[in-house]
């Protein structure tokens, strides 16, 4: 059975349904699952809609703008888990959710599973949960639509912050990319030509870098190239062209898909070992794992580090810094599904639309996922449609 996303018709309907929307407080998390509006737009779908008070204020929404569009306030995530059938998150499961977490419930948020603890694993099967991942849900012809949106504000961002870090002040090696006359420009090299790699390829050619993607897939790159009429280079993913690429670069952006695996270490050490002195990683692939060997998770607080006189950006949740636009994108990506769930319920929307079965990690406890069975060692039970 198929479920038109544009039909509004009730084929059903979850009774009592409600969604809790957490306050995140980790990690300079300030990005919030849904905005003022798209509460107003599922109230008057149907939902009850909880909000832990100041989950939108470091976005620019206040509680009393939450209120007025019909969510009720609670004060506590306990609280807040304790009256939500689907928890609203940004950020992934970590520890300190878990006491809080009530069986049966449903988690919707960035999930990452294969970097997470196993005692967050093993709750969501204690508990039943069904978990389904912002990053994995995926239509029929492979478009991932929630991913689209943040991918595009990282794309950006990875070339406007690894210019700040690239000057003298922030312990970069004192170079402006564009250059000027007289002065060659700078080189950024995009691993991988994906959503985000082809953002950031948009906007480096935009300050006028020379610009290098790097690709196993000659299609994206054929039409990269001609976006670009041919003012970027492209090159065939392998270990000589990369190392080449990663040597001459000023700037090195990792945005290798692993499509919520493990991403690929396509960056080696000794890579790293002979870049241009203070020149900039920034390794978008982090919250995977990273795609450069030297890379580790930092912090929008302490977002940076040096090692082998490299610079490395590897902030999982980067676009948290611009949470207004992500939380935008977020809530508006989102909508569509909610509405479904209400409709159908989760049960039956999660066997019947594609999106959202490609999008379950765990339904009621269950590992639907074989690549996150095989890393905890679990029993695969894939989800049949109906």
């Amino acid at each position: 059975m198929a479920y038109n996303l544009t039909n509004t018709r009730k084929i059903a309907s979850e009774e009592g349904m409600n969604i809790g929307i957490l306050h995140e407080r980790r990690n300079q998390e300030h990005r919030v699952a849904l905005t003022p509006a798209g509460v107003f737009h599922l109230v008057k779908y149907g939902y009850q809609v909880y909000l832990e008070s100041g989950a939108g204020q470091d976005s620019g929404w206040s509680d009393e703008q939450y209120v007025k569009a019909g969510a009720q306030l609670v004060f506590s995530a306990q609280e807040l888990y304790g009256r939500s059938n689907l928890v609203m998150k940004v950020s992934p499961l970590e520890l300190e959710d878990l006491p809080y977490i009530q069986e049966g419930q449903s988690i919707f948020s960035w999930q990452h599973l294969v970097m997470r603890d196993s005692k967050i694993i093993k709750t969501i099967i204690e508990k039943e949960l069904t978990v389904i991942g912002y990053e994995i849900i995926e239509d029929l012809f492979g478009n991932r639509p929630i991913v689209t949106y943040v991918a595009e504000i990282a794309g950006y961002m990875a070339v406007i912050t690894s210019l700040h870090y690239l000057q003298n002040e922030t312990g970069g090696r004192a170079k402006m990319i564009a250059g000027i006359p007289g002065v060659p420009q700078g080189s950024i090299t995009v691993l991988g030509a994906g959503l985000t790699g082809a953002a950031a390829v948009r906007a480096a050619t935009g300050i006028g870098a020379y610009v290098v993607v790097i690709d196993k897939d000659l299609e994206k790159m054929r039409r990269l190239d001609d976006k670009y009429h041919g003012r970027i280079s492209t090159f065939y993913a392998n270990h000589t062209n990369i190392a080449k690429a990663v040597g001459f670069s000023d700037v090195l952006i990792g945005a290798v898909a692993s499509h919520g695996d493990l991403a690929p270490r396509v960056v080696s050490q000794e890579m790293v070992q002979s870049m241009k002195y203070r020149a900039v990683i920034a390794d978008l692939s982090i919250d995977q794992g990273g795609c450069v060997e030297t890379s580790r998770p930092t912090t929008l607080a302490d977002p940076v580090f040096v090692e082998h006189d490299v610079v490395h950006y590897c902030v999982p949740n980067m676009t948290a810094n611009v949470s207004r636009t992500t939380s935008n994108a977020l809530s508006n990506s989102m909508m569509r599904y909610l509405e479904a769930i209400k409709d159908l319920g989760l049960d039956k929307a999660l066997i019947t639309i594609p999106c959202l079965k490609n999008g379950a990690f765990f339904f009621k406890g269950r590992c639907v996922k074989e690549y996150i069975a095989r890393r905890f060692d679990l029993i695969f039970e894939p989800l049949k449609s109906e």
